[in-house]
Order: C-alpha cells, then structure tokens, then sequence
C-alpha cells in the first residue's frame, strides 16, 4: 500500500522537487499539495488519513507555530513535519512545542531532507543539528548534554525518554511500560531535573543529541 503525502507550501517549484523526494525516498506514494492554509485544510477535511504532512510556516493562512497547534488539535492523528526557511531558534522550538514531529530547514541538502523526513516517517522527532548547537542566552538550558549526565538515568527512565522521543504522549509511555500515568510523570520530574530542562521538547532535543 502506497504512503500518502500532503505538501503545503506556496511555492510550487519547491512543491515539485519535494515529491520527487519523497517518492524517490519513500517509494510508491500518493502526494497531495497545497498553497495555503485554508487549502490544507481542505485536503484534510475531504481525506485526513495521511502519513505525513509537510508544512511550510510562511505560507498564506499560517500564523507560525499557533497554527500548528491548530491543526494538531482539529486533526489529532495528523503527523506534521515543519519545513521553512526560517532557522531561527525559536521558531524551532515553537513549532515542536506545539506538536510538529520535525522541524526541517530548507537550507538542507536533499540528502539530509531524505534522512530526516525517513526519521519521522520511523517514528521520530527530527531538529536539525543547528538548534542542538547554537550558542544561547545564559537563562536557557545547554542543548547538548553529557554522556556522563545520562548515565545517572535509571533504565526505566532512559525507557521513559526513548518513548518520549518517539512522541508518545504520557498515556502511550504508561501503557507500552504497563506502569501508571502518575509514574510516567515522576520519571519526566527526574529525567527533566538530570537533563536540566524545563519541558517535553526540551528533553527530547536534548536526548537527540545522543541519538536515543
């Protein structure tokens, strides 16, 4: 059974190579596109049982990281991966925290796109490397993270932030674990306090540093 796709952005000449992508990386897939947000959400309305759906933030109707939010709560089971030229760290951020899967530069090559959107389509959360590395304000926390500082994770913590990578919501982590939601949320309180973080996105960035 083929994949099926939506591509919303306004430039049709990036809309094209993107499917060529994603059918020469994927394989046999049906690819939806869109200009806009009102569009899209056409295309959702008359079908919304698609694998995934690329979104560019600039585009006619979007409001950044606000109208992802949106579109995750009309359309919960809609897995979206942001792909914009914006690399602000910030907008990364925005975006992940409001339940995008990926945040994909445009600036990548086409070969790093491929790896990214295979990521997500894996069950993954992509942040491209700049975000995990770029210099911040002293208030916020180091995205990168020690090796040693994992260590002090117990096992069923690290399978904690596994699961949280892959985007399960604390309910899912409970039952793949066969341990109580209650429990999920003291493991997060001590995987956030190991990890300095303050948050969900946080932590799973933190964590993909290391590949977990």
């Amino acid at each position: 059974m083929s994949r099926q796709f939506v591509i919303a952005d306004d430039h049709a000449l990036f809309r094209a190579g993107l499917r060529l992508l994603l059918t020469d990386a994927c394989g046999p897939a049906e690819v939806r596109e869109a200009g806009s947000l009102p569009e899209l959400k056409s295309l959702l309305e008359a079908d919304s049982a698609v694998d995934l759906a690329v979104v560019d933030l600039a585009m006619p109707g979007m409001k950044g990281a606000a109208s992802i939010r949106e579109l995750r709560h009309g359309y919960p089971q809609l897995r979206c991966v942001v792909m914009s030229g914006s690399e602000q760290r910030q907008d990364v951020l925005d975006a992940l925290a409001a339940g995008a899967i990926g945040y994909i530069p445009k600036s990548l090559d086409p070969e790093a796109m491929v790896a990214a959107i295979q990521q997500v389509l894996g069950g993954g959360i992509y942040a491209p490397t700049l975000l995990l590395t770029e210099p911040v304000d002293p208030d916020e926390p180091s995205s990168t993270v020690d090796p040693n500082v994992m260590a002090m994770l117990t096992p069923r913590q690290y399978d904690v932030l596994r699961l949280l990578g892959k985007g399960q919501a604390n309910k899912e982590i409970a039952r793949a674990l066969d341990i109580s939601e209650g429990t999920v949320k003291i493991h997060l309180a001590a995987i956030f306090r190991v990890l300095e973080v303050r948050n969900r996105t946080e932590a799973v960035l933190k964590a993909s540093a290391l590949d977990i």
